[in-house]
């Protein structure tokens, strides 16, 4: 193996045991409605969020506490869905989950 090949597998590693001190979860925007979900909602649409996340560095509890963090007081997250992108996500948190705040 060469120097740099080495070193960046030391490197990787490094950052894999780091976890998510390295790469915590934030929230970033939520995908759009659908026009079924608009229409649902008549007009006020439900409170959601959306957490990007690393999916081997960050646990599911993690992600579900910065929903719970992120909702408004009174709420509670439920999950609507997970996709992988790079629009609102970096490279190396490309799972976004997403979350619709529910009156509890």
């Amino acid at each position: 193996m060469t120097p740099r090949f080495t070193l960046a597998i030391v490197l990787l590693a490094a950052l894999a045991a780091c976890g998510t001190a390295v790469l915590p979860p934030f929230e970033t925007i939520p995908p759009p409605l659908s026009r079924a979900e608009r229409n649902a909602a008549g007009g006020t649409p439900p409170s959601e969020v959306a957490i990007c996340y690393n999916t081997f560095t960050t646990s599911a509890e993690a992600v579900l506490a910065l929903a719970k963090e992120s909702c408004d007081p009174g709420t509670t997250p439920k999950p609507q869905g997970r996709d992988f992108n790079f629009d609102n996500c970096p490279i190396l948190q490309p799972a976004r989950a997403t979350f619709v705040c529910n009156k509890s």
